[in-house]
């Protein structure tokens, strides 16, 4: 298995990236002011089953932030690598990101997974305790999180975040979403059961508008963050729905794969 992380130029200028693995490509967008080391415990898993997986740092960007020149870098990492399509995975911030991905290079896409994903302005008061993460974040991997987010701001990643918030503020891609189901990308939509600041409806508001699947999972809006073996097992199930195209609901993830920790208990249904 190949570790490692690197910067690729490949039309596109460079950026950091984790890598790890072989096979089959998923790609994963991080949230907001998250470094791709925050991922690597379920990428790990990912990668000992048969795949690739490539994840961005989306924390040290050129001034102002935009979500085409991240996409595009993030896509170059792919085709550098001559890779074919990816399953496309993307966390709060970085859902808008994939999805952006999707449509904007669906040759790049076989399979699209958003997971308590930015898209659908919620009420002015979630954005604002999204925009307000360091409490949240203290609680994540012993506050691994909160110091990287620290880390990335006090290291002159401050314009980045900001300009990166601003942007998902105002994201509204319900117009995008269409698109998948006509483009023929599978998406699932996978949410927390918990989640209090990207309420569930917006998750079954995405899944209807995409002709996805939603997933809901024990958990608050970084559930796969704390629980990586969960956020793996469930991954691997939508993932292997993806590739073959099954028009029916994904069987029950049951045991987390081997070195993960957690059970999935998904909620398997059609966008409504």
């Amino acid at each position: 298995m190949s570790r490692g992380t690197g910067r690729r130029q490949q039309g596109a200028p460079t950026i950091d990236h984790l890598s790890l693995g072989a096979g089959s490509s998923i790609l994963i967008y991080p949230g907001w002011g998250l470094v791709p080391h925050l991922y690597r415990e379920a990428a790990a898993i990912l990668a000992r089953h048969g795949y690739r997986v490539v994840i961005p740092d989306l924390t040290r960007t050129p001034v102002p932030w935009s979500p085409a020149a991240a996409v595009a870098r993030s896509v170059a990492l792919l085709e550098g690598d001559g890779a074919g399509p990816a399953a496309v995975v993307g966390h709060s911030l970085g859902g808008a990101l994939a999805v952006l991905t999707a449509t904007t290079y669906p040759r790049m896409c076989r399979c699209l997974v958003l997971v308590d994903a930015i898209g659908i302005p919620p009420a002015r008061s979630s954005f604002l305790r999204w925009t307000l993460p360091f409490t949240r974040y203290v609680s994540v991997q012993g506050g691994r999180a909160a110091a990287h987010f620290l880390r990335v701001g006090l290291g002159g990643g401050a314009l980045s975040l900001a300009s990166a918030a601003l942007w998902a503020t105002r994201a509204d891609l319900r117009p995008l979403l269409p698109r998948l189901r006509n483009l023929g990308i599978p998406t699932y939509v996978i949410w927390g059961k918990g989640e209090t600041l990207l309420p569930v409806d917006m998750a079954r508001e995405m899944a209807r508008l995409a002709g996805g699947r939603l997933l809901l999972v024990p958990g608050d809006h970084d559930w796969n963050l704390k629980k990586p073996g969960l956020f793996a097992s469930v991954l691997l199930t939508a993932l292997e729905h993806c590739g073959n195209g099954a028009s029916g609901p994904p069987r029950a993830a049951g045991k987390p794969p081997k070195g993960g920790k957690g059970q999935p208990t998904p909620r398997n249904r059609r966008g409504q």
